[in-house]
């Protein structure tokens, strides 16, 4: 039983999830897929905790995709491509899945 201040307990994890949030889109932005991988890997363990099966489950198949099963071309293959930067600019990569879904909103 937790006897302590669960307001602040909350608040306390409430601003790390947060930051971990703040991270993700700082690596992105920069195109830096590593730190993406970090995020993703620390990820995986508040989505089991949480209770977020569809998502732990996601990012674990990618996870051991990536560690153990991909060979290095096929990992290099998806990496460069994941991020994209249309506009060449330093701090402007987003997520393939985003431009898609800006072309489709271009395309209506």
């Amino acid at each position: 039983d937790f006897s302590g201040d669960r307001v602040l307990a909350n608040s306390i994890l409430f601003r790390r999830d947060f930051l971990w949030w703040i991270e993700l889109s700082y690596a992105v932005s920069d195109g830096d897929i590593g730190r993406v991988m970090e995020i993703m890997k620390i990820w995986i363990f508040m989505f089991a905790g949480a209770s977020k099966q569809n998502y732990t489950s996601i990012l674990l198949e990618l996870y051991c995709l990536f560690r153990y099963e991909a060979s290095e071309k096929l990992k290099d293959g998806i990496w460069n491509n994941w991020l994209v930067n249309i506009s060449g600019e330093l701090g402007k990569w987003i997520e393939d899945g985003l431009l898609q879904e800006h072309y489709n909103k271009w395309l209506e």
